[in-house]
Order: structure tokens, then sequence, then C-alpha cells
């Protein structure tokens, strides 16, 4: 089963049409019939997300929860940051970099990497496309990754420790959360997608 994170396509507002949501993303991932594509608009960007969920799952979510809001991770991670560098590790193999100057999203993806020396290199390349100088930008880390871990040791090598802050997306999440604007899990990917 592909991870349910990687089954999205962002699409601007002013060219979104609903009935149009399964033809944007079947331009970019091949569905199985055990899928529903569903919709979901930032708040603070003029995009849309069209993503995939299995039905089940979808199901399952609204039985326990009937007033759930399902969101995909995209527009929770870009709608938290208001500038800079956010990578969300939705796994030890993965993470989702999100960056913003000056309140506009420049630019969202996801990337699965086998080793610490991928993991830097998706970094860098980002960076270096966006022109961004990777030791003097603030980078907001979240999700499964560690202080004390290989991955972050290794990208010290590159980007000063003073430079890194943790967790600042989950922190703004509750605040949604208190607000009772959405019921999202962010560390539990059954619910954020």
């Amino acid at each position: 089963m592909p991870k349910e994170n990687s089954l999205f396509s962002l699409v601007p507002k002013a060219l979104y049409q609903e009935e149009h949501k399964e033809s944007y993303l079947s331009q970019v991932v091949s569905l199985g019939p055990e899928y529903k594509v569903k919709r979901d608009s930032f708040l603070t960007q003029d995009i849309v997300t069209c993503f995939g969920i299995n039905t089940e799952m979808e199901t399952q979510l609204v039985a326990k929860f009937p007033t759930v809001q399902i969101k995909h991770i995209s527009s929770i991670l870009c709608d938290s940051l208001v500038d800079g560098v956010a990578v969300n590790f939705c796994s030890p193999n993965s993470y989702e970099i999100v960056v913003k100057q000056d309140k506009k999203l420049l630019y969202f993806n996801r990337f699965e990497f086998e080793n610490k020396d991928e993991s830097m290199y998706y970094l860098g390349l980002v960076m270096d496309k966006l022109v961004i100088d990777i030791r003097t930008t603030k980078f907001q880390l979240s999700g499964e990754i560690f202080k004390e871990g290989e991955t972050l040791s290794f990208w010290n090598q590159f980007i000063p420790q003073e430079n890194i802050t943790f967790n600042d997306i989950e922190a703004s999440q509750l605040n949604a959360i208190a607000r009772h604007q959405f019921f999202t899990l962010h560390k539990q990917h059954s619910c954020v997608l």
C-alpha cells in the first residue's frame, strides 16, 4: 500500500474545478479502487490539495469521529509556517519540505530516502534551486527526527545547530485544536494524510 502522504497534487485555486479533482490527481499518481479523492484548501495560500485516502480508513475515522475534518499534511504544514523552511519527518526515511518567503509558498514536496546522505542531498538540492544559503537559514524540524539521531548529527556538518528548532509546527497545531477548528493528530498520520 502506498503512503497516503504521497498521493497528492497541489492545484492553484484559480485553476481548480471541483468536478476535475480526480483528473488533477491522476496526472501525478495512480490510485487503486480502494482510494477516494478528496480536496483540502490551504487557509493562507490560494492552493487546493487533491489527495487520495483509503476508503476503509476514512470510514473508520468518520465512525469514531463523526465531525472529523480530514486534511492533507501539506495544508497543515504550509498554513502553520509563516516564513522560512520547515522539514517534517513523517518517518525515519521520508520528509516533507515547506519553504515560504514573505508569507508566500515557494516550495512543498515530499521525499523518501535510504540514508542520511540522501536526506541531505534532497534538502541541499531544494535549497540550491531556490538560491537559499543552507548555512544561514533557520530550519524548523518536526516529526520522527531526534536531536541525538544519526540524520541530524550528519546534517549538523552543514547546518549550524543554532539554526535548527524543533516542533514549532506542532505547537501551532495545538492552538487550532484548542479552538476546535480541526481535529488533527500530527504524529499519527491516520488523521493527517
